[in-house]
């Protein structure tokens, strides 16, 4: 009898024990349910900011594509000059006016709203871009095509004062002046080009263009995005 009374607290204790440990359970089952609530809450909270970053993060892509459009825009009367070389205390609006003389456009001082050279004076590198911004839309197409009828455009062919400073067979470049975003792309795309065997890529009226080949679709690449479109 005696050993069963043991037997029985020893059951009793267990007993109790087990139904300690049931309740412990229990606690941490509830824990658990309270954590994973928690837990959702947090992850649907991060869900939400991240929504908001990627939302954020296309409106200011937006933003950026049309502050670069309305600066390329303001930029539509413009053209950039490459290759002149450059005089100390030159005249730039003469130059101007000599490049234009070669190509057949003339251009007078009442056309001009500004031209000048960009960028710091180098004794090394003596030929900086010529800016130059019209007055009418209409002169700066029209000079713009005489310089697409008028290839191989090189200093040798202005006149002698300014050729003089210079290698005759110096290429000279006209082309649209594009912003700071589109320089970085349009040096991007031409990388693309040679790539992909592409056949012509060219700026017009501040836009971007490229064609695959002479029969293909022309494309406006705005974006890195675009290049794939090409085709």
């Amino acid at each position: 009898m005696s050993v069963l009374n043991i037997i029985r607290n020893e059951q009793a204790i267990i007993k109790d024990s087990v139904d300690n440990c049931h309740d412990r359970i229990n606690e941490c089952n509830q824990l658990l349910k309270q954590q994973e609530v928690r837990l959702s809450v947090c992850i649907n909270k991060i869900e939400d900011v991240e929504a908001q970053q990627v939302a954020l993060s296309n409106e200011n892509t937006e933003l950026k594509q049309k502050i670069n459009d309305l600066e390329q825009y303001l930029r539509r009367n413009t053209v950039e000059i490459k290759g002149v070389p450059e005089a100390r205390n030159e005249n730039i609006l003469t130059v101007v006016q000599a490049v234009g003389t070669v190509i057949g456009f003339d251009i007078s001082k009442q056309m001009i709203d500004a031209c000048h050279r960009i960028g710091a004076a180098s004794q090394v590198n003596n030929t900086r871009p010529i800016i130059v911004k019209f007055v009418s839309r209409l002169d700066k197409d029209e000079f713009v095509s005489k310089r697409r009828v008028k290839r191989n455009l090189v200093v040798g062919d202005l006149v002698a004062d300014i050729a003089r400073l210079g290698r005759s067979d110096t290429p000279i470049y006209i082309n649209d002046s594009l912003t700071q975003t589109n320089r970085i792309l349009f040096f991007k795309v031409n990388l693309f080009k040679k790539e992909n065997n592409i056949k012509y890529l060219w700026c017009r009226n501040g836009k971007i263009l490229m064609r695959q080949e002479d029969k293909s679709r022309v494309y406006e690449i705005r974006t890195e995005k675009d290049f794939n479109d090409v085709h």
